[in-house]
């Protein structure tokens, strides 16, 4: 697969801690969770990359993208907030909190980030919230991060 959006990560893989998809398991993914439509340009290409693990996104304690998804959308019913949009995530907030994903429906090659937080403590009412940044430069944010010694979250 060409990489279009996530040049950053690709040429950034410190330890090799990014662990890739195969296309096949990519489309399986598609079939699942976008009615067999390609998903966005730019996830496609995180999921190539680091679909099984990635440095700088935190994908829980998931054993598999699939389970990460099923396991979101099990909290996100329990929080009683509704996403009826298509989606994929991919990151976790503080194990079941929240996460980051992005939509799978805005005709966007490289779609915006949103959060979803679901966390009732404090009073705290489940949201869905944007970060003000596309995938790609959301995951050139962490990898900058990173390469300055920073931490990625």
């Amino acid at each position: 697969m060409e990489i279009k959006f996530l040049k950053t990560l690709q040429s950034n893989n410190v330890d090799d801690d990014n662990y890739p998809l195969s296309m096949a398991e990519i489309e399986e993914l598609e079939l699942k969770y976008n009615s067999g439509q390609p998903f966005p340009t730019s996830v496609r290409e995180l999921l190539f990359l680091a679909g099984e693990n990635c440095m700088v996104l935190e994908y829980g304690l998931a054993e598999s993208p699939n389970e990460m998804q099923d396991d979101m959308r099990s909290q996100l019913i329990n929080s009683g907030l509704d996403i009826a949009r298509p989606f994929w995530v991919f990151e976790t907030i503080n194990g079941t909190d929240g996460f980051l994903f992005a939509y799978l429906d805005e005709d966007q090659q490289d779609p915006a980030v949103f959060g979803a937080s679901l966390d009732n403590e404090y009073d705290q009412t489940p949201d869905v919230y944007s970060l003000g940044r596309t995938l790609s430069e959301f995951i050139a944010y962490r990898v900058s991060n990173l390469e300055d010694g920073d931490s990625v979250y």
